[in-house]
C-alpha cells in the first residue's frame, strides 16, 4: 500500500512540473534487494568444496596458556563440529590471514583434524569431508602425536605449508587457535 501511495505522489508531482504540451511516461520499477544466502548460519564461514558446503570457524584462546589438542577437539565436538580440515586454497588463505591479523595474541600454530592410517602409513584429513590423503605429508616430530599447522614456517602456498605431528601444545609453538567444521548443504 505504501509503494502505491508513493507512486501516486510521484505521478502528481511529476505531472505538475511538465508544461501542458509535454507528455509524461511513467513506468513503475520494482527493486528487489539482493540477499546473500548463508548456508552455514551467521557464526560460521561457508566454503564450497567438492562435495558441497563446509561450515567452519576458528576459535582463539586469549590467555597465556596453550590449548591442548584434546581440549580443542572436545570444544569442537561439544558444539556439534569436528576439528577441521582445509581442502581449498580459499580456506587456507582465509585462516592464515585471520590468524596473522589477530593482534591480541601471538598465533604461531593451529590444531588441525588429521589422523594416521596404519595400513597405508599415511596421514589424512579425518573430518570425513575433505580429500583424504594429505600431500605433502606432515613432518613427524613425535610419533603418535597430533597435527598442528605451523604458520611461521614455510610459505602459505600449496606444498609449502608446514604441518607437524607433535605430542603437546608446547612442541607446537604458540597454539592458541583451532578450526572447527561441519558439513553444510551437500551437492547431489
Amino acid at each position: 500500500m505504501l509503494s502505491f501511495r508513493l507512486l501516486t505522489l510521484l505521478l502528481v508531482f511529476f505531472s505538475s512540473t511538465l508544461s501542458s504540451t509535454e507528455k509524461a511516461t511513467v513506468s513503475p520499477t520494482i527493486s528487489l534487494s539482493t540477499i546473500t544466502p548463508r548456508p552455514c548460519g551467521v557464526s560460521t564461514k561457508a566454503f564450497i568444496r567438492k562435495k558441497g558446503y563446509w561450515c567452519s570457524a576458528s576459535l582463539t584462546i586469549f590467555v597465556d596458556k596453550q590449548i591442548s589438542y584434546k581440549r580443542a577437539k572436545d570444544s569442537c565436538e561439544l558444539n556439534g563440529y569436528v576439528l577441521s580440515s582445509l581442502e581449498t586454497e580459499e580456506e587456507w588463505n582465509y585462516y592464515y590471514n585471520a590468524a596473522k591479523a589477530e593482534t591480541r595474541v601471538n598465533i604461531t600454530s593451529i590444531w588441525m583434524g588429521v589422523g594416521y592410517n596404519n595400513s597405508t602409513q599415511k596421514y589424512y584429513w579425518n573430518d570425513g569431508n575433505a580429500i583424504e590423503t594429505l600431500e605433502p605429508q606432515p613432518t613427524v616430530v613425535k610419533a603418535n602425536g597430533n597435527t598442528a599447522w605451523f604458520l611461521d614456517e614455510g610459505l602459505n602456498k600449496p606444498g609449502k605449508r608446514i604441518l607437524k605431528v607433535v605430542n603437546s601444545a608446547e612442541e607446537a609453538g604458540s597454539v592458541k587457535q583451532f578450526i572447527c567444521g561441519r558439513p553444510g548443504p551437500q551437492f547431489t
